[in-house]
């Protein structure tokens, strides 16, 4: 348990220090914030097609974020579809994504008016992240709360660390090491939850100054270790 927690402690200032950095534009991050040459930003007919880590082809549309391995081994998708607190979901306002260029790099990015969404790629990592502007009304967690569809099989990793997805012997990703800071940057404890197809960040943000931030990294899940 002590080792999980300080390669939890590691990641949580690691990742942190990526998020602030990206909110201030500065550029001292390369491997995160300015994705390599081979992954070239392609505007579609829908949106934008990048061809990222171990070949994953993610398309971004107003209706989310679709993943596809080589060949069809597997297919993920995402679509942010609420935030706010248990008993007050607020619907995610509709939103087309755009480019968003900044000097640590370029990130592709919905604006859903109190919630900016936004993607970073690398060569072995693929950040998301999320903007909350303002406290949402009502008591509880923070939740923010996505359809998840995917033709994987899904683990929940220990403490809800995240969730590892898998396709037979296709080595998949793990959705996790979420991490959040406010605006004093503070960090805030965050879980990530996956019930059926849906899929939450539960934040607790009792203490928190807004706006807050939260980052999810999606990496190979070849070392990942389900609950039990």
């Amino acid at each position: 348990m002590d080792s999980y927690l300080n390669q939890r402690e590691r990641t949580l200032t690691r990742v942190a220090a990526v998020l602030l950095l990206l909110a201030a534009g500065c550029a001292t991050e390369p491997t995160l914030g300015e994705p390599p040459p081979e992954h070239i930003i392609n505007p579609t007919q829908a949106g934008f097609r990048i061809d990222g880590p171990e070949q994953v082809s993610m398309h971004f549309t107003e209706q989310g974020l679709t993943m596809t391995a080589p060949k069809g081994a597997w297919a993920w998708g995402w679509q942010l579809t609420a935030v706010g607190r248990p008993t007050t979901m607020v619907q995610a306002v509709a939103a087309t994504p755009v480019l968003s260029l900044r000097a640590e790099g370029t990130r592709l990015e919905y604006d859903r008016d109190n919630v900016v969404e936004w993607y970073v790629d690398s060569p072995s990592v693929i950040l998301q992240a999320f903007e909350v502007k303002t406290r949402p009304p009502g008591a509880g967690r923070l939740v923010i709360q996505g359809d998840v569809s995917t033709t994987m099989s899904a683990d929940v990793l220990e403490a809800d660390a995240g969730v590892a997805f898998s396709a037979g012997y296709e080595a998949g990703f793990v959705y996790g090491d979420a991490v959040a800071v406010d605006a004093n940057e503070q960090p805030i404890y965050v879980e990530v939850r996956l019930m059926g197809s849906t899929l939450q960040l539960q934040l607790e943000d009792s203490d928190a100054t807004y706006p807050i931030r939260v980052g999810v990294e999606m990496a190979s899940n070849r070392q990942a270790t389900p609950q039990g």
